[in-house]
């Protein structure tokens, strides 16, 4: 879903939702089902453009369990958060920084974390 915020249209608000199914080519220990949720808000005006977005994604696994001896299977919840600035130095060239959070809890220890990116660079369009 995509909506303008203006009549200008430089505030744009997207709201991704999707539903994944990855299965391996063997035992089935790698298959889960992912399930996605974000909001996205968008800012274009001159030569300036600002992106925020938040995602949601749920992973189930069908056979992989967090303990053993297996008392439940494994589930895992990604949260990110993020930010892009971007400058239109001509129509080819942009500079742009961004930042990402992101965070990964689940019912294994061993399997959540934090991590912190931040990004910046010039894109050289021909």
């Amino acid at each position: 879903w995509r909506h303008y915020l203006d009549a200008r249209r430089r505030w744009q608000l997207s709201s991704p939702l999707g539903v994944d199914r990855n299965e391996d080519n063997g035992s089935g220990y790698n298959d889960y089902w992912k399930y996605t949720f974000g909001e996205q808000l968008r800012y274009a005006g001159g030569r300036w453009e600002v992106t925020a977005n938040v995602r949601f994604s749920r992973y189930e696994y069908s056979l992989q369990s967090p303990t053993y001896p297996a008392t439940d299977l494994l589930k895992r919840d990604e949260l990110g958060l993020g930010m892009r600035l971007q400058f239109n130095v001509f129509k080819e060239m942009k500079l742009y920084a961004e930042y990402e959070h992101e965070r990964n809890d689940s019912n294994q220890d061993f399997s959540q974390y934090r991590v912190n990116t931040l990004n910046g660079g010039l894109l050289w369009e021909f």
